[in-house]
């Protein structure tokens, strides 16, 4: 019979202020595509991917045509 090494049963009742949660979201800036060389800074906005990214700042900052959009995760 294996034996166990105990620490692991003793860290699953741990009470649950004491878990550490990190959120699955990063920050991403919202550029738009302009014809030009220039790009404009529209924001910032929390997603789990570039495209949640996208669907967000386009709700976010009313933009009519999101595929002008991208997004660049901040660090």
């Amino acid at each position: 019979m294996a034996r166990s090494l105990g620490y692991t049963h003793r860290m699953a009742n741990q009470p649950p202020s004491r878990v550490r949660t990190v959120s699955s979201n990063s920050e991403w800036d919202i550029y738009v595509v302009r014809p030009t060389p220039a790009k404009k800074w529209l924001g910032t906005v929390e997603a789990a991917d570039v495209d949640a990214a996208i669907a967000e700042a386009a709700w976010r900052f009313d933009v009519k045509e999101p595929n002008t959009l991208f997004a660049v995760r901040r660090r």
